[in-house]
């Protein structure tokens, strides 16, 4: 959509899935071209989303869009981008990682990266009864790959310049 001031908000540092999506946020933007990063947080928590945002917005030359690492944080920022008076996405994008059910009822419903939950249950299941069966013990790492579910919260900067 032409952003290349992004913002990420991250969760956990030491999480897996936190390192994973950073490291696909930072495959992306070199993908693109873009080198300038910007990557702050330190939880999943709305606190982390609403007080990193409040920061990310006071500087005089504020992204364009903001990557939330989950649903909560995406809710600390709405809080703060709202107490700061911008609009999304006419002021700010705002994208977030995981989907919920609400965020088809927010004013402004929130693009996002959605995990193949369905398959994510099959899987922990399976792994479950092998645990069960004394069939297998040893850990195993499954990725699965998201999709993009596009709704309102990004805007189009391409011909705004």
């Amino acid at each position: 959509m032409g952003h290349s001031k992004i913002s990420v908000i991250q969760g956990v540092h030491h999480s897996v899935p936190n390192q994973q999506r950073i490291r696909g946020y930072k495959k992306a933007m070199a993908d693109a071209g873009i080198q300038n990063l910007n990557i702050t947080g330190n939880n999943f928590s709305f606190q982390n989303g609403f007080l990193e945002t409040k920061i990310i917005l006071q500087k005089k030359d504020h992204p364009t869009a903001i990557f939330a690492f989950s649903n909560t944080i995406a809710l600390g920022s709405l809080k703060a981008i709202e107490e700061e008076d911008l609009s999304i996405p006419e002021d700010i994008s705002l994208i977030a990682f995981d989907d919920h059910p609400y965020i088809d009822f927010l004013s402004t419903p929130l693009t996002c990266i959605v995990q193949p939950e369905i398959d994510i249950a099959k899987l922990a299941i399976r792994f479950l009864f092998s645990i069960i069966n004394e069939d297998s013990t040893e850990t195993q790492q499954v990725l699965l790959k998201p999709r993009l579910k596009i709704r309102e919260s990004v805007k189009s900067i391409l011909n705004s310049a």
